[in-house]
Parts: C-alpha cells; sequence; structure tokens
C-alpha cells in the first residue's frame, strides 16, 4: 500500500504545532513570579520547578527549530529526502513525525552511535 502525503495538510500541522509551541512559551514566561522571602523548603522547591521548566522550555525551542527546518525544506522542495544519505523519508515516518530529517535506516544508527558514545566499559 503507497501512502501519499498531502503537504499542505503536513504544513498546516507543522505551523499550528509551532503556534501552540509559542504560546506556551509565552504564557510559560509570564507565569514564572518569584515568592517574596521563601522559606528553604519553598526556595528548594521553587528551584526544582524553574529547572524543570527551563528543561521543558528548551525541548520546546528545539522542537519549534526542527519545525522551521521542516518548514524551510517544504519551500525550498526538499522535505521528505533524509539529511544525512539523501533517500526518499518513508511517507508513514513522515506522518508520524512530520519534521523528520533523517530517514529511518539513518536515524537508528544515529541513536546507535549515541548509545555506544554513552556506555563506559
Amino acid at each position: 500500500m503507497t501512502i501519499m502525503l498531502d503537504l499542505h495538510k503536513i504544513r498546516k500541522a507543522l505551523e499550528k504545532e509551532r503556534l501552540q509551541l509559542s504560546r506556551s512559551l509565552q504564557e510559560q514566561g509570564s507565569s514564572l513570579e518569584p515568592l517574596e522571602s521563601p522559606d528553604e523548603i519553598d526556595a528548594a522547591n521553587l528551584l526544582e520547578f524553574y529547572e524543570i521548566q527551563t528543561s521543558m522550555d528548551e525541548l520546546s525551542k528545539n522542537k519549534i527549530e526542527r519545525i522551521d527546518r521542516a518548514l524551510a525544506r517544504l519551500d525550498g522542495g526538499t522535505y521528505g529526502i533524509c539529511l544525512k544519505c539523501g533517500e526518499t523519508i518513508l511517507p508513514e515516518r513522515l506522518l508520524a513525525l512530520p519534521d523528520a530529517e533523517l530517514c529511518i535506516n539513518c536515524q537508528a544508527r544515529l541513536e546507535r552511535r549515541r548509545q555506544g558514545a554513552g556506555k563506559t566499559d
């Protein structure tokens, strides 16, 4: 079975996700208000909250960057082409992960290298 990609729908989905992430980042930034004279427990909880929020913000920013690159590839006519090997990325992968930059084989090799680099013998 061959799956055809509707690039217009993919663009709309990417733009919608980008807008949601951007709004979320803006709302979170405005909700981070320091407590006045927090005690030690409040200060520790607040620090932990800020660290978690910072990590989540970074993930959102990275996702926005991946979406921007996918939109640029759509504009440039290279959407769906693996950045590593130049082969076509399977439509099923793009439907599941519209901002995918690598085909499944190159992604698997990258993840194996990352796992290998993290091992200590």
